[in-house]
């Protein structure tokens, strides 16, 4: 390793070249920091056990824990007016990209003029501030993501995603009483919106990590079992979008639709982040025009595809079938009782070009 520290009128000049880090910085007589690093990985062991031992989508309060603690109030204090770019970082072993962060005092503010990081289509850009004056502690964070390809960041962060290949895009305003990584649940409040362009939902089991809060692998795992052979392997969609709403701590949406080549699901009702439960209803409309598999997955009358095929093209060319399968969705975020409410049947009609499939 190769480390120079230098002192000249005004302040220290540093350079650095080593495995792990690669770069120049600067810190001024007035509390300013500037960084130019080439590359930068960073990897603790024990944030790899913390991962591991916590399993819950959220994390609860501590409702002992003070307004301030002794470290937060020491750290805002010493943190200096700041300016990092990063051509190359690496977290936990896995790559982030490039990074280019300003973040600034103002008055009892630490204010981030930006944070963001990119890499290749992927880009997160952040802005917000942290306020500690005597016993408030608040933290607002507006965020922006978006890419071409959602398993690409997921992978970057060490987060593995059911859905998979769908170009995303996701804006929240956010704001909480707490440090910006110590949120109290029960006083966030915000807005959120998420698109997500065609991909594929693979594997059921990692697909609640981005959409947990409503448990689409309960939902899934449910209708894989109502509705044998459709979702066996996964489920393909055009567009899965929605917004929502957080008001201490309660987020709500009613308008989550996710578009899929099977048919149309829509999620509407609420998750309380500090009691981890969920409360939802789900409606899934299946796209009869899809083709012979979900006809036959949908018949109310379980029937084979060949069943199918001989009573509509020889006896008639009409069959019944459930027209829409609502659910409800309630009980912890993590394994949640999913049950069906109600269903809706009615007479589909074989179109010409569907009799002709083999």
């Amino acid at each position: 390793m190769d480390f120079d520290a230098r002192y000249k009128k005004g302040g220290w000049q540093f350079s650095l070249d080593s495995q792990e880090a690669k770069g120049e910085a600067s810190y001024s007589d007035n509390n300013e920091l500037h960084l130019a690093l080439n590359r930068l990985h960073i990897y603790v062991p024990e944030l790899d056990v913390l991962a591991e031992e916590d399993e819950s989508i959220i994390t609860q309060d501590n409702p002992q824990a003070p307004p301030v603690t002794d470290f937060e109030r020491s750290l805002f204090k010493v943190l200096p007016d700041t300016q990092l770019t990063i051509d190359n970082f690496w977290f936990q072993g896995y790559k982030v990209g490039k990074v280019d962060m300003d973040v600034e005092r103002s008055g009892n503010k630490l204010v981030w003029n930006k944070l963001n990081l990119s890499s290749g289509t992927n880009q997160v850009n952040i802005d917000g501030n942290w306020l500690v004056s005597g016993d408030q502690n608040k933290t607002k964070v507006n965020f922006k993501v978006k890419g071409e390809n959602n398993s690409d960041l997921m992978e970057r962060f060490g987060i593995t995603s059911g859905i998979q290949r769908a170009p995303f895009e996701m804006d929240a305003k956010l704001d909480w009483e707490g440090a910006p990584w110590s949120m109290r649940l029960s006083t966030v409040n915000g807005e959120m919106d998420t698109k997500l362009g065609k991909g594929v939902i693979s594997d059921v089991s990692g697909a609640a990590r981005l959409l947990g809060l409503f448990s689409l692998d309960s939902i899934i795992r449910k209708m894989q079992l109502d509705f044998t052979d459709v979702f066996d392997k996964g489920m393909a969609f055009n567009s899965i979008t929605g917004t929502g709403k957080i008001r201490d701590g309660v987020f709500v949406t009613n308008d989550i639709m996710m578009d899929a080549v099977a048919g149309e699901m829509r999620i509407k009702g609420l998750a309380e982040l500090p009691t981890q439960t969920v409360d939802a209803e789900v409606s899934f409309t299946p796209d009869m025009t899809s083709g012979i598999p979900i006809i036959t997955a949908f018949a109310v009358t379980p029937q084979t595809a060949l069943v199918v095929l001989a009573v509509t093209t020889v006896i008639s060319p009409v069959v019944e079938v459930v027209t829409q399968v609502n659910y409800s969705v309630k009980g912890p975020l993590d394994s949640p009782t999913v049950s069906e409410i109600s269903r809706s049947k009615g007479e589909y009609k074989l179109p010409e070009d569907l009799k002709q499939e083999k």
